[in-house]
């Protein structure tokens, strides 16, 4: 069932006009930014008044606790040694025990990268990261491969032209 039915542009042009407005700031949660979220229609209909300021807040949850947000290399080369930096300051050594792993993405779409930053808790490589591991990433054998710590990484699959 979606959230919102009444465009947001449609409401604002009519509550300008019709509703009174009464000191204060109002917070509606909802899942759609496009919408008037129900909570909203229901308080302006009830109490026939409106906020000065009113704030929708849309609150999104990351499928992992971690997202990694930077990286460094040291030797860059074939002997390069890539290090990875979560939101949270975590810095974890790319490498044989801590390897990337290819999933599936929550939202659909291609596979997103994951590393374990610690006994069962992973991080996703946020997309600028992703994006610039990739311009350092050789194709082989079908795959995007990533060399740190003497390890070849898989950042995605490579797909074949076949216009030959």
């Amino acid at each position: 069932m979606a959230e919102a039915s009444l465009p947001i542009e449609v409401f604002i042009k009519s509550a300008a006009t019709s509703a009174t407005r009464v000191p204060g700031t109002a917070v509606f949660m909802t899942t759609s930014m496009t919408g008037v979220p129900h909570a909203l229609l229901h308080n302006l209909k009830h109490n026939k008044v409106l906020h000065e300021r009113v704030m929708l807040l849309t609150v999104r949850i990351e499928d992992v606790p971690f997202v990694i947000v930077d990286y460094d290399i040291k030797n860059p080369g074939p002997d390069q040694a890539i290090d990875l930096t979560t939101n949270m300051d975590d810095i974890v050594a790319l490498g044989p025990d801590h390897g990337l792993e290819l999933r599936a993405e929550p939202r659909g779409g291609v596979p997103v990268p994951y590393i374990e930053i610690r006994k069962g808790l992973y991080a996703r490589l946020s997309r600028p990261v992703y994006y610039k591991l990739i311009d350092l990433a050789i194709p082989g054998h079908g795959m995007m491969i990533l060399r740190s710590r003497g390890t070849d990484q898989i950042l995605g699959r490579v797909e074949q032209d076949n216009a030959e």
